[in-house]
């Protein structure tokens, strides 16, 4: 089972004094943390600038719940909560990666069933 990133950085304070005192952010990356799993992005997402940094951030949380198939269902607000943005920024960006032909989407009942069409193929896939 995925554990929220919470759970996997931990806050530490600084081993020098500091002024106020900050904190900062050391992430545990031991081999049991780095066998939960890896998210595989085409690398077009990735050199396409004409994506902004949320729109690149809900492409990967979308190809994250899809663990290599071409759909997936998460919420909106799940979405939201992955990718650090607001529900409105969400549904605004799906709009536009809808446009820019990322996704589709298709209303299965109450949730949406995201499509998405930049797919990794079988071949080139390590796991």
């Amino acid at each position: 089972m995925l554990q929220p990133i919470s759970k996997t950085i931990q806050k530490q304070k600084a081993p020098y004094p500091a002024k106020d005192k900050e904190l900062f952010v050391k992430f545990d990356v031991s081999v049991k943390k780095l066998r939960t799993g890896f998210t595989q992005i085409p690398n077009i997402i990735i050199d396409d600038y004409a994506l902004d940094s949320q729109e690149k951030a809900i492409l990967m949380v979308l190809y994250r719940f899809a663990f290599g198939k071409d759909h997936c269902y998460p919420s909106i607000k799940l979405i939201a909560q992955e990718a650090g943005c607001s529900k409105p920024s969400v549904i605004r960006k799906l709009k536009s990666l809808n446009h820019k032909g990322y996704i589709s989407w298709q209303k299965t009942g109450k949730f949406n069933t995201y499509l998405l069409k930049a797919i990794v193929p079988r071949s080139f896939r390590r796991f």
